[in-house]
């Protein structure tokens, strides 16, 4: 399952090693259809998105659909939230739902974190595109 390790580039010397938080998956334990049909697990503490980055905070997501940021000094989680958790009103009136973040990175932009959440293949599927900001507009 791994975890987060950051390291000095010059050196090589591990600066700090997080492992990955256990698997807390809003959709429960269970696998998808597909996920089952193809022997896959959709509630895992996996990390394999790319992480993106910020002075000070390192932003991961993991299939168990949650989005964290971890101290960019000493790799402690300072945020945590579970995209698959709760159904969210999306900009056009249409319900969404999150699920496992499997794929890509995070983007930031003009003090905003972009999330997709709910992974395609056998992971837990989803269909959100979640924005979060400092001040929570």
């Amino acid at each position: 399952v791994g975890g987060l390790t950051a390291f000095d580039i010059a050196t090589g010397k591990i600066l700090w090693h997080t492992k990955a938080p256990p698997a807390v998956c809003g959709w429960g334990t269970g696998s998808s259809d597909l996920a089952a049909q193809y022997g896959g697990v959709s509630c895992s503490p996996a990390q394999p998105a790319a992480v993106a980055l910020i002075p000070g905070a390192v932003f991961s997501a993991s299939m168990d659909g949650h989005i964290r940021a971890f101290d960019a000094k000493d790799g402690k989680v300072t945020w945590d939230f579970d995209t698959a958790a709760h159904p969210y009103d999306a900009v056009n009136g249409a319900k969404a739902t999150g699920g496992s973040i499997s794929y890509g990175a995070q983007t930031i932009a003009n003090g905003t974190v972009f999330v997709t959440s709910g992974a395609g293949g056998v992971h837990q599927p989803g269909n959100a595109l979640i924005a979060f900001t400092v001040d929570g507009k």
